[in-house]
């Protein structure tokens, strides 16, 4: 099944070099591996940014250094969907919940 990959390129994303993950995610792929594409539609991790979505898991501090490689390791990973932390790999759910807990 293919991947689907969003890059969130809002605002406060789109500042911390968004723009540069989604070229290299874009060219790391193909289209028969992974859909990649861009939203400006804010993922809510503001602070965390820039934001990436694999399958619905959001990976946060993406640089395009090391972003091919952790969207690779992201679509082996397990996820868990959780009300109001929505889909992230089991290993964040804790960062989560101390980030919601420290708005």
């Amino acid at each position: 099944m293919k991947s689907r990959v969003r890059v969130c390129v809002n605002v406060n994303c789109c500042q911390r070099g968004s723009q540069a993950v989604a070229t290299v995610l874009k060219k790391a792929f193909s289209e028969d591996e992974a859909e990649v594409t861009v939203s400006d539609d804010c993922f809510r991790f503001c602070k965390s940014g820039p934001n990436v979505a694999v399958n619905g898991a959001i990976l946060h501090h993406m640089h395009p250094s090391d972003a091919e490689r952790r969207v690779r390791k992201a679509f082996i990973s397990k996820i868990v969907k959780k009300e109001a932390v929505g889909m992230r790999p089991l290993d964040d759910l804790d960062a989560a919940l101390d980030e919601m807990t420290n708005l």
